[in-house]
């Protein structure tokens, strides 16, 4: 079985802007839509930690 990488490489915007939002039938929130937030949560505890380095536009660092 070959594995796929879902955010490879993605921006922290790319990956809000194509995982957050999506909904699992009734359920108001999908996997999709906790990793998305789940990303933007590190990316921001990692900058008020410092440990990110990021070039240009602060939200551009790949993941």
């Amino acid at each position: 079985m070959q594995r796929r990488y879902v955010a490879l490489g993605w921006t922290v915007d790319q990956i809000e802007s194509k995982l957050s939002g999506i909904i699992c039938g009734r359920r108001p929130t999908s996997c999709s839509d906790q990793l998305a937030k789940a990303v933007k949560a590190g990316y921001f505890a990692s900058k008020d930690d410092g440990n990110v380095g990021t070039q240009g536009d602060e939200r551009k660092g790949t993941w």
